[in-house]
């Protein structure tokens, strides 16, 4: 045939053989090729598992944030409640609806907080899928180009 005329092409520390020689380089070059799809594949999915425990965390840690919010707002409730009490004796009527107002902007504010964290977590989620369905696709793309290899080879073969 000729020289060995090898072109290496590299994901991430991942190399594949572009081959154009004897049958014993290309045999060595495929199985090369379908080594290297296989670490990539480990990769992918390893990194994917990561990701997900890293959503999860990230879901259960905003749970609980929005949880201890919701307790130091019904203790800072209870706090006002019986300070609302206490005072109502000495205050006029007018000051208490102004207490009672300032409250319910304080009340007003918390909710438009965890409507925009709500909405965080939709578009997080949403980037989320969009990551594995990315992720899906490249791993796809690596096992239908394997296989068009493999399918090539034994042509050559046949």
């Amino acid at each position: 045939m000729g020289k060995n005329k090898n072109k290496k092409k590299s994901i991430d520390n991942i190399s594949f053989i572009d081959n154009s020689t004897s049958d014993i380089d290309e045999a060595t070059n495929f199985s090369q090729n379908t080594k290297s799809l296989k670490e990539l594949n480990k990769l992918l999915q390893r990194q994917s598992k990561k990701y997900l425990k890293q959503q999860l965390k990230e879901k259960r840690q905003s749970k609980n944030n929005i949880k201890q919010k919701e307790k130091q707002d019904n203790e800072q409730q209870h706090v006002n409640s019986n300070q609302l009490t206490n005072h109502q004796n000495t205050f006029s009527q007018k000051n208490l609806q102004k207490e009672l107002q300032y409250n319910q902007t304080n009340k007003h504010d918390l909710n438009n907080i965890q409507n925009g964290q709500q909405q965080e977590h939709e578009i997080k989620a949403r980037q989320k899928k969009q990551e594995n369905k990315n992720l899906d696709t490249i791993q796809e793309s690596i096992i239908e180009t394997a296989n068009k290899q493999r399918y090539s080879y034994k042509q050559q073969y046949d």
